[in-house]
């Protein structure tokens, strides 16, 4: 099957990941080729989730062993990260495996998501998006911040 030819399908942990992986399934499955599930984890400082409250530290060394204490935090978020990804992409894969698909590629990038799509473009030959990703669940929105950016830089 022709690479330049795939579908990607981009999935995070949203309701819309089954619906995506769907739609993918179908449209590979109708055009012979690969479908690709995308999944990406934004890793960016400012959205990063501390559980800790580190207002209080202070003293000699306090500094050291606050940007320790912060780097362990974020290198075990993003551990547990993956491992969230790795079973959503496995259920993904199996679950368009059922729905048709012939073959099924699971990729997980650490980065910006519209950044990867734009690298990957040479090869996609349709990409099928949700209309919004988990981080705009809670929000009124009814497109995600991430969609305007792709099909501009796509």
């Amino acid at each position: 099957m022709p690479d330049h030819n795939k579908v990607t399908a981009c999935v995070d942990h949203s309701r819309f990941a089954d619906y995506v992986t769907d739609y993918g399934a179908w449209a590979a499955q109708r055009m012979g080729t690969l479908l690709d599930l995308l999944h990406v984890l934004d890793r960016h400082p400012e959205t990063a989730a501390s559980s800790s409250d580190h207002s209080g530290a202070i003293g000699l060394g306090a500094q050291d062993d606050l940007l320790q204490e912060l780097a362990e935090s974020e290198r075990q978020t993003l551990l547990s990260a993956r491992e969230r990804g790795r079973t959503l992409l496995a259920r993904l894969r199996q679950r368009a495996l059922d729905a048709g698909a012939t073959e099924v590629d699971i990729r997980q990038r650490l980065g910006e998501l519209t950044q990867t799509l734009v690298e990957q473009a040479p090869a996609i030959g349709l990409l099928v998006l949700g209309r919004r990703g988990a981080s705009a669940e809670r929000s009124g929105r009814d497109i995600g911040r991430h969609v305007e950016a792709i099909v501009r830089a796509l």
